[in-house]
């Protein structure tokens, strides 16, 4: 959900199904990211929140400096790409690149602290979805390779034979 503020009368629609409106101007309401999109596409509607590169930067140094994952809202990288795209195609070059910069900046130091998480098995909640779906993918590869490490290895955990031999059942 992306929070935005009415700056033209916005009438009773139905966006797929949905219905939306009708909200006066001023107002601020909550809707999908691919809604508000939409709807600040017509000028129906304003993002309260819009990305800048300082803001960036500040996230940066704020999750370059926490141990543990800094929540970010569910909608981030809509947010940003929905930025992107518009700096691309207002032909603004170089605040399209210190964009770019900041986000990989700010992703590279997430994702390692989200591969941290992947091989401690801690679960997270409140990951935008891009995150989860990275944490998930990485959870299954880890524990894919460990089975298969412990098939590799020879592990056994069931106890067979005459003498009560054990033997380890893959991992």
């Amino acid at each position: 959900m992306q929070r935005v503020r009415v700056v033209k009368d916005l009438p009773k629609l139905m966006l797929v199904g949905r219905k939306v409106g009708p909200v006066a101007s001023g107002q601020e309401i909550d809707v999908w990211t691919w809604e508000a999109q939409v709807l600040e596409r017509h000028g129906f509607v304003e993002r309260i929140w819009k990305p800048t590169v300082a803001e960036l930067r500040k996230l940066v140094l704020a999750e370059e400096k926490s141990p543990t994952l800094r929540e970010l809202p569910l909608d981030f990288y809509l947010t940003i790409a929905g930025e992107v795209t518009r700096a691309r195609e207002s032909g603004e070059i170089e605040h399209l690149e210190e964009l770019l910069d900041a986000t990989d900046s700010l992703v590279e130091t997430r994702v390692q602290k989200i591969v941290n998480l992947a091989v401690s098995g801690v679960r997270v909640k409140g990951l935008p979805p891009e995150e989860q779906f990275l944490l998930n993918r990485l959870t299954l590869v880890l524990n894919s390779w460990r089975e298969w490490l412990g098939r590799f290895l020879g592990k056994r955990t069931e106890e067979a034979g005459e003498n009560g031999e054990k033997f380890r059942k893959p991992v």
